[in-house]
């Protein structure tokens, strides 16, 4: 079933940000049934059929034109997604990095972030070093 929560999440997301294999799908298919095939198989695989199947469960879930275009590029084969759940924790967490970043930049202080972000002051540390050259 589809998790339509995480499909909205998914769709304030700017294209450009998403794994590779997303944003091919996106090329090809279209934006929003890519992102349909990214929850549905988010963490697991798809087989693309070469043929429409008889429950015909992908073309409902895509429509028919864009499968027959991902079954003409990917029929037989086996494409792997990445978890929906952990590619949103990672863009949350690299979001929070770089406000703390740019507090830092901006000349607030390690314990004024720290405050502001409940972290500790050796973990904003940590995140600022990694932002050096």
């Amino acid at each position: 079933m589809l998790d339509l929560e995480k499909l909205e999440e998914l769709k304030k997301v700017d294209k450009r940000c998403f794994p590779t294999l997303v944003s091919e799908l996106i090329e090809l298919i279209g934006f929003e049934p890519a992102l349909k095939l990214f929850v549905n198989y988010s963490g697991s695989h798809l087989r693309v059929p070469l043929y429409k199947t008889t429950t015909g469960e992908l073309e409902q879930l895509i429509g028919d034109e864009a499968f027959e275009k991902l079954s003409l590029k990917y029929a037989l084969e086996v494409i792997w997604f990445t978890s929906v759940t952990k590619f949103l924790n990672d863009r949350t967490i690299k979001n929070r990095n770089d406000s703390i970043f740019n507090s830092y930049k901006n000349g607030a202080t390690q314990r004024d972030i720290a405050l502001k972000h409940s972290l500790t002051q050796r973990t904003i540390t940590a995140i600022i070093s990694k932002y050096k050259p």
